[in-house]
């Protein structure tokens, strides 16, 4: 699970980071590496954060992973899957 925290200046309100989420949105349907997969995307409510003078919102995006990949002269191949911890239970056959 990755956190993700949207930070706006005073200026641009609450209303910059719904632009922000619009195009985080865009890159997590087409602009994630080929192999990891999200499986949910949360976030909270836009709040003003006193400590640093911004508006935050903040989010979590859950993955799940796999990736092949290939050494030396060698025909080694080795997969890598890491299940989300929803879709954590093995396939059944």
């Amino acid at each position: 699970t990755l956190s993700l925290d949207i930070y706006c200046p005073p200026e641009e309100g609450a209303a910059g980071g719904e632009r922000v989420l619009e195009g985080l949105h865009q890159i997590m349907l087409e602009g994630l590496p080929i192999g990891l997969r999200p499986t949910a995307l949360k976030w909270e409510e836009a709040s003003w954060d006193p400590d640093i003078s911004m508006f935050l919102r903040r989010g979590s995006l859950a993955c799940s992973a796999c990736f092949i990949a290939a050494a030396g002269p060698v025909a080694i191949r080795l997969r890598l899957c890491v299940p989300t911890t929803a879709a954590a239970d093995p396939p059944t056959a």
